[in-house]
C-alpha cells in the first residue's frame, strides 16, 4: 500500500500478537504509522460497524485452512476450526461478510486462495471462497479471475516450474445500501 503512493489509509487485520507487534514496529520504523490501522484480532470477530463502508478496495490471502500455521495462538483459524467445514463456516464466510461490510458499493475484493491437500484430504478452498463470497452478497467477477505467479522456492523440489495460485475477484454491487 505504501509503495503505491496512493493517499489513504491501510487497514490490516491479524490475529497473531507477534505479527501485530511486528507490523506496528515496521510501520513506525518506515514512518507511516499514521497511515495504518492495524487490528489485532481474528477477522471473524471484528465487529462490522468498526469497518462498515470505509474501504475502497480489499485484498486478502487468508490462511489455507490447516495447511498454513502462522502461530500457535488460540486466535488462529486452524486452531479455532479444526475441520474443513468448521473453518469454512466459522472463518471463511464471516471473513467474506466482513469484507463486504467494509467495502463501499461498487468496490472490489480480491482473494488469493487455492485448494489444499491436508493429511490426504483435498479441501476445495477456491470453490468455498466463491460460494462464501456470493453468500456474503458479492458478485463473483468470473472474467477477472487471474493466477498469481509465485516466486520459486529453493529446495521445493519443483525445479524451474512456475507456480501459480488463483486470484478471485468479487464486486460489491453498486446498488448495495449506501452508508
Amino acid at each position: 500500500f505504501m509503495a503505491s503512493g496512493i493517499a489513504g489509509k491501510y487497514i490490516g487485520i491479524d490475529p497473531s500478537t507477534k505479527t501485530h507487534e511486528g507490523n506496528l514496529a515496521m510501520a513506525a520504523a518506515l514512518g507511516f504509522a499514521d497511515k495504518v490501522e492495524l487490528i489485532n484480532m481474528p477477522a471473524e470477530d471484528v465487529p462490522h460497524d468498526v469497518l462498515r463502508g470505509r474501504c475502497d478496495f480489499a485484498f486478502t490471502s487468508p490462511p489455507y485452512f490447516a495447511k498454513e500455521h502462522y502461530a500457535d495462538e488460540d486466535t488462529q483459524s486452524y486452531v479455532r476450526y479444526p475441520t474443513g467445514e468448521e473453518w469454512r463456516d466459522g472463518f471463511l464466510l464471516p471473513m467474506m461478510r466482513l469484507q463486504y461490510a467494509a467495502l463501499k458499493p461498487g468496490s472490489l475484493a480480491i482473494v488469493n486462495i487455492a485448494d489444499v491437500k491436508v493429511r490426504g484430504t483435498t479441501y476445495p478452498l477456491e470453490q468455498w471462497t466463491r460460494e462464501c463470497g456470493m453468500d456474503a452478497g458479492f458478485q463473483h467477477e468470473r472474467i477477472a479471475t487471474k493466477r498469481l505467479q509465485l516466486t520459486r522456492r529453493i529446495g521445493s523440489g519443483h525445479g524451474e516450474e512456475v507456480s501459480t495460485e488463483p486470484l478471485l475477484a468479487f464486486r460489491k454491487p453498486d446498488t448495495a445500501d449506501r452508508l
